[in-house]
């Protein structure tokens, strides 16, 4: 039988007497947990990209993860002091609302929740969720920036079309992963 793209086996499970995997349908799906793409085995290139993909993922969830927390949990502090570093991004734009503040952390955590999903179950159907639904956030949040950039001196507009610039690239370059491992 086929191994899924996150490597584990999709026989059977061990020490089960050679009986099927419950886990794992029989003709499942592709993009299902333990399905393997377009009907096939997964090619030796998505095997190890997975890893990669596994890693992106984790780190991108964890970003997400540590904003969602600061802008839930400790609105005023993210509001005066994001990105930190000495840094100010949020306060040299909009007036504070904590109400908008907390929403944007808690719905940041909740994309993160999703990320790190996907990171712990590395499969195309997941990976692609995660990648399109980071999409819909990361790109209007990229389009506002790039029209209110005088807000920012040179060093933060920079690192600011840098930082939501590559928001946008990762999710991205994970649909690119997706497509190669559908196809």
């Amino acid at each position: 039988m086929a191994d899924r793209l996150d490597g584990a086996p999709a026989g059977p499970a061990p020490g089960a007497g050679g009986a099927p995997d419950a886990r794992v349908p029989t003709g499942a799906h592709p993009g299902t947990p333990g399905a393997p793409p377009s009907g096939g085995s997964p090619d030796a290139s998505s095997q190890r990209a997975a890893p990669v993909v596994r890693g992106v993922l984790a780190l991108l969830g964890a970003l997400q993860a540590i904003t969602g927390v600061w802008a839930g949990a400790f609105p005023r502090s993210f509001y005066d002091d994001f990105p930190g570093f000495g840094r100010v991004w949020v306060a040299v734009d909009a007036p504070y609302n904590e109400h908008l503040v907390r929403d944007v952390g808690t719905l940041t955590l909740a994309l993160a929740v999703l990320v790190l999903l996907a990171a712990v179950h590395t499969t195309p159907l997941l990976v692609g969720v995660a990648a399109g639904v980071n999409l819909v956030n990361a790109v209007p949040h990229l389009v506002y920036h790039l029209r209110h950039l005088e807000v920012y001196d040179t060093t933060d507009q920079v690192a600011n079309v840098v930082a939501l610039g590559s928001a946008v690239l990762v999710p991205l370059a994970l649909l690119v992963w997706v497509r190669r491992v559908m196809a």
